[in-house]
C-alpha cells in the first residue's frame, strides 16, 4: 500500500497534524532502519535544514561542529532538550499562543529571535492556525491539560494539582486572554511598584494574597478531577455562587460610591402616587421614619437609605408635632 509522503504541503494541510510534525518528519528520515533517507520534494526548507543538522550531528566527531554550522537548529533543539528547565519552553509556547511576535518573545525570554522562530517551526508549529480555535483546543490545549506530569531533573513537582505556571493552564489562559495573562501567571505579581511605608507593605501583601488565591484557584479549577465523590460538592458551590450573584446587594457592590449615592437619592423620590395614604416603599430604613416630626437632612437620608444607623435615632423618634389647637365652636 502506498502512503502519502510526509512534510511540506501534505502536513501543512493535515487537520490532525502534530505541532512538532517537522521534527517527527526528520526523525523518520535520519532514524530509518536502513540508514538515513533523502528528503522528498514535499519537504520544506525547515525540514531539509534540520535534517542536515541532525545528520551532521550524527557523523561529526564533535557535536559542536554541527552547532556551529547550523546555529538556528542547535538553538531550537537546545530549548526543548531535557536538561533545560521545562518552564522556559512552556513560556515560549504560551507566548506564541498569545500571538506575540518572535522578536517580542525573544526580548522577554532572553533568547535569540531566530531561535524562537525555528523552535516554533520545528517543535511547536501553530502560528498558521491560531485563528482555527477548534484545532488549537483539540490539538494543543486539551492535550496540554490532560498530559501526565511527573517530576524531572531540574523540574517542578508536577504531581501537584496546579504547578507554578508549568501546566496546561498557562497555554489555555494565554491563548484566550493574551500576553498580559502570561506575564501574570509566570511572574505571579501584578502590582509592581516601589513601596514607601510599612502600611503600604501590609496593603500590598493583602492584595497580592487575594490575587494569588484567585489565580491559583482558576488554575486548579481547570485541572482537578470531577468524580462521584466530589460532584455533589461542586453542585453546592455552584448553587452558592448563583445565590450570591442574585442577592440584593450584589448589584450594588459593582457600583461606584458616586453611583450608589445617586441611586439612593433617586430611590428616595416618590415617583408614583400614593395609594390609600401609604405611599411607595422607600429604600433602606427610610420607611421607619416616614411619619416622624423631624425633617431629615441629606446625610441622614443617605445613611438611612443605605440601611445604616443614625447616632441620634432615639432623639428623632421622640420628636412629635404639637396637637392641633381646639376649634372655636363658632368657627
Amino acid at each position: 500500500m502506498n502512503h502519502l509522503p510526509r512534510g511540506g504541503s501534505i502536513d501543512l494541510l493535515n487537520p490532525f497534524r502534530s505541532p512538532r510534525w517537522r521534527a517527527d518528519r526528520v526523525d523518520e528520515l535520519v532514524l530509518a532502519p536502513d540508514g538515513p533517507l533523502p528528503c522528498r520534494r514535499a519537504d520544506d526548507a525547515f525540514v531539509r535544514r534540520y535534517k542536515q543538522y541532525r545528520y551532521r550531528s550524527m557523523t561529526a566527531p564533535d557535536p559542536a561542529v554541527a552547532a556551529a554550522e547550523y546555529p538556528e537548529c542547535a538553538a531550537a533543539e537546545r530549548l526543548q532538550a531535557a536538561d533545560v528547565p521545562p518552564l522556559l519552553a512552556t513560556v515560549v509556547e504560551a507566548r506564541i499562543l498569545a500571538r506575540q511576535s518572535f522578536a517580542n518573545i525573544a526580548a522577554r525570554t532572553g533568547l535569540d529571535p531566530v531561535a524562537v522562530e525555528w523552535y516554533e517551526a520545528l517543535f511547536f508549529h501553530v502560528t498558521d492556525r491560531l485563528d482555527a480555535r477548534d484545532w488549537v483546543v483539540t490539538q494543543i490545549l486539551i492535550p496540554a491539560l490532560a498530559r501526565p506530569r511527573a517530576a524531572g531533573p531540574g523540574g517542578f513537582d508536577l504531581g501537584a494539582v496546579a504547578a507554578p505556571a508549568a501546566d496546561g493552564t498557562l497555554k489555555l489562559f494565554a491563548y484566550f486572554c493574551g500576553p498580559l495573562m502570561v506575564d501574570v501567571l509566570t511572574a505571579g505579581v501584578t502590582d509592581v511598584r516601589s513601596l514607601k511605608s510599612p502600611e503600604e507593605v501590609d496593603e500590598w501583601f493583602h492584595d497580592h494574597w487575594q490575587r494569588t488565591i484567585a489565580r491559583r484557584s482558576a488554575q486548579a479549577a481547570q485541572l482537578f478531577e470531577i468524580n462521584r465523590f466530589n460532584v455533589t460538592e461542586l453542585f453546592a458551590i455552584h448553587a452558592r455562587i448563583i445565590e450570591q450573584r442574585n442577592s440584593p446587594g450584589a448589584a450594588r457592590k459593582t457600583q461606584t460610591d458616586m453611583e450608589q449615592r445617586l441611586q439612593m437619592l433617586l430611590d428616595a423620590i416618590p415617583w408614583t402616587l400614593a395609594e390609600g395614604g401609604g405611599g411607595p416603599d422607600l429604600p433602606g430604613r427610610l420607611n421607619e421614619f416616614r411619619h416622624t416630626a423631624a425633617a431629615l437632612n441629606e446625610d441622614e437620608l443617605m445613611i438611612l437609605g443605605a440601611g445604616g444607623t443614625l447616632q441620634n435615632e432615639d432623639e428623632i423618634r421622640s420628636l412629635h408635632l404639637p396637637p392641633p389647637a381646639p376649634r372655636d365652636g363658632n368657627a
